[in-house]
C-alpha cells in the first residue's frame, strides 16, 4: 500500500497547531492573563466576631485572597480600614494595630482596593464588631492626648495643655 501525499498537506497542520500557540501560552500563565482573574476575599482574622480586647491597642489581623498586597513604593493592593465613623486608615500589610482605641463597643471594616485605590467590582469587604475593657494602666484621652500625643504632665495649663 502507498500512502499519498497532498500537498501542503503538513504545513497546514504544522499552522493549525501553531494557531493554537498563543492561547496555551495564556492559559498556562493563568486565567488572570485573560481577564478572568481569580476572584478577591478578605477576612478579619482578628478581632473575632464578638471578643473582647484588653487596653486601648487593637491589633488587627487580615486574610487576603486572590490578591496581593503592595508597598506604598511598589504595585499592589491596599486594605482601608474603618473603626468606627473615623477616617479609614490604609494598610498595604494583613496586620495594623490601632492604638488609643476608647472603651466599649466598636465595629471595624477593612475593604480590599486596587493598587490605584479604586474598589474592586464587587466590593470585596469584611467586618467584625467588637467591644474594648480599659486595663489599669491605660491614659484616659481626654486628660492626657494633646495635639502631639501623649503629654507628660509638665506644664501650668492643666490636664488639657497643648
Amino acid at each position: 500500500m502507498t500512502k499519498t501525499r497532498v500537498a501542503g498537506s503538513s504545513s497546514l497542520r504544522h499552522k493549525w497547531r501553531l494557531a493554537w500557540l498563543p492561547a496555551l501560552a495564556l492559559l498556562s500563565l493563568g486565567t488572570s492573563a485573560i481577564g478572568l482573574a481569580q476572584e478577591a476575599s478578605l477576612s478579619i482574622e482578628s478581632p473575632s466576631p464578638g471578643s473582647t480586647v484588653a487596653g486601648s491597642e487593637v491589633a488587627v489581623k487580615l486574610q487576603v485572597h486572590g490578591a496581593v498586597l503592595g508597598e506604598r513604593s511598589r504595585n499592589g493592593a491596599q486594605v482601608l480600614l474603618h473603626l468606627d465613623g473615623y477616617p479609614p486608615v490604609k494598610s498595604y500589610s494583613e496586620s495594623f494595630t490601632f492604638r488609643g482605641v476608647g472603651a466599649g463597643e466598636h465595629r471595624l471594616v477593612a475593604e480590599l482596593r486596587h493598587a490605584d485605590g479604586t474598589p474592586f467590582e464587587p466590593a470585596v469587604r469584611a467586618s467584625v464588631s467588637f467591644k474594648v475593657e480599659p486595663t489599669n494602666r491605660q491614659v484616659s484621652p481626654v486628660s492626657r492626648v494633646g495635639r502631639g500625643g501623649l503629654l507628660a504632665g509638665r506644664g501650668r495649663g492643666g490636664p488639657l495643655e497643648q
